[in-house]
């Protein structure tokens, strides 16, 4: 700051300290005009705010007060509205409970005739009874039918998978998968009996003709080879008094008689010897065997390709039917029968 006047010598302190006070003064000059334009600033904002909070305020109250009349009004006319709705609703349920009550006595006055429509409806119910009855009765039939048939089924499947499982039974040296010989406890069931036994009954009567063909054949061809060795194939034996127990008179009739050596045993059950069972004659001979003819049909699991049950219940439906129909009067009457 550049000063044109004279300084003297003993004011020199004075003068420097009051030269360094403008000196800081000029230096705070800006921050204390910032500081005052910003309080200026915040006061102006706080004036305006209050302002505009007491537009807002009075716009908020006016605004309120607007919304809570439209609010009443609208309510009244709801309420009017319903009660409006209400009270045709009742007259209308009225209006119609009494129309149907005069329509009834109408209809049973001069249209119909109640007592008869009562007792076609208590036919109709006891007929539909009566079938539903016959329908329960015969569904259980055929439960039981099926029940029984799978059963039998079962056991055939059974029966025909344990009879070739032979060679999976128990010995006494060597257990087997169902039953050990040391532990008894151990026994497989199925159906309340024992897998084992089931399988050595099975097997038993499934190999029974084999073991009896395998015999017969090798009775003959031993009696064969006796024979041979004997010189006797291809020649018939001599008639003897034996024979002619066994067979009768010798000729064409032992033509059918077989020979062996076994002398004993089923194979020879006449103890003739060299003669096995008796033989065949015809139908006109005395010693005819008589074979036992077991029926045999080839179609015994036949089942058919439609529903016997539900064609009897269609029948018994329609004979209920015809006979409400043609054996029953009509329940209506005419208007001047009834009068």
């Amino acid at each position: 700051m550049d000063v044109g006047y004279y300084v003297p010598p003993r004011c020199t302190r004075l003068v420097s300290s009051v030269m360094d006070a403008f000196v800081g003064a000029s230096e705070r000059q800006f921050k204390e005009i910032d500081a005052a334009c910003k309080i200026q600033s915040l006061y102006r904002m706080w004036r305006e705010r209050c302002a505009y909070r007491r537009i807002r305020n009075a716009a908020l109250n006016v605004q309120r007060l607007y919304r809570g009349h439209l609010d009443r009004r609208r309510v009244l006319e709801t309420r009017a509205l319903n009660a409006a709705l209400h009270e045709g609703s009742v007259y209308e349920y009225y209006a119609s409970l009494i129309q149907a009550c005069f329509r009834g006595y109408y209809v049973r006055r001069y249209v119909d005739n109640f007592y008869a429509r009562r007792s076609y409806v208590q036919m109709t119910v006891k007929a539909s009874d009566a079938v539903r009855e016959a329908a329960e009765v015969q569904l259980k039939e055929q439960q039981e039918r099926e029940a029984a048939e799978k059963i039998r089924r079962r056991d055939l499947r059974y029966k025909r998978a344990t009879e070739k499982l032979h060679y999976i039974t128990s010995t006494l040296n060597c257990g087997g998968i169902y039953k050990r010989p040391t532990d008894i406890s151990s026994a497989t069931t199925i159906y309340g009996t024992c897998v084992e036994d089931d399988i050595r009954n099975g097997s038993k009567a499934v190999r029974r003709p084999q073991l009896e063909t395998t015999v017969r054949n090798r009775l003959k061809m031993a009696s064969v080879s006796a024979r041979k060795e004997r010189g006797e194939w291809g020649r018939r034996p001599p008639a003897s008094q034996d024979l002619q127990q066994a067979g009768g008179d010798t000729g064409e009739k032992t033509d059918s008689m077989m020979y062996f050596t076994v002398t004993s045993g089923a194979w020879n059950r006449s103890g003739v010897k060299g003669c096995s069972l008796p033989p065949i004659r015809g139908p006109d001979e005395v010693d005819a065997v008589k074979c036992n003819v077991v029926s045999h049909c080839c179609i015994e699991d036949f089942l058919s390709t439609y529903d016997e049950e539900k064609l009897k219940i269609e029948r018994s439906v329609d004979k209920k039917e015809i006979e409400l129909a043609h054996k029953k009067q009509r329940f209506t009457v005419s208007a001047s029968a009834s009068l």
